[in-house]
């Protein structure tokens, strides 16, 4: 990634330049959660979010936005309790009209056990990604792309 100014990072991509605005997101009304997004636009807007949820210790929703930025997203997952790590990607749809979501998790790959659940949601015109440990306290590392 390569930036021009403070204020006007972009990337490069196959000598594509794609615009990349930094944003500062409080969609997030956790203190376990610190947030940067990027709005990337290219002939549409792409919403791309890092974050960082720590001390997950009791089911909670850890990402959340407003449907009304898209239709599909995908996030990508890093979960460790300390000892025991692991990585997968979750899909979703929904419809912000109909307030209707579906969502999968695939791709996971672990060393050691992470016991809990990962879930997706949409509630009062929200997406909302939540996690929940059986055992332990987690910290997820969350990318997060919407369409």
């Amino acid at each position: 990634m390569s930036t021009y100014g403070m204020n006007n990072p972009f990337i490069v991509q196959n000598g594509l330049i794609v615009n990349a605005n930094a944003v500062v997101t409080g969609s997030i009304s956790s203190s376990l959660v610190t947030a940067n997004q990027f709005i990337i636009r290219n002939q549409s807007t792409v919403y791309m979010d890092a974050k960082i949820a720590t001390g997950v210790s009791s089911p909670q929703t850890i990402d959340s936005f407003t449907g009304s930025l898209g239709n599909s997203c995908k996030w990508l997952l890093s979960i460790n309790d300390g000892t025991n790590f692991e990585t997968s990607e979750v899909l979703c749809i929904w419809n912000p009209t109909a307030g209707t979501s579906k969502f999968s998790q695939y791709g996971t790959n672990a060393i050691g056990t992470v016991n809990g659940f990962i879930s997706a949601s949409m509630s009062g015109g929200y997406v909302n990604l939540h996690a929940g440990p059986n055992i332990g306290t987690w910290t997820i590392k969350i990318l997060r792309t919407i369409l």
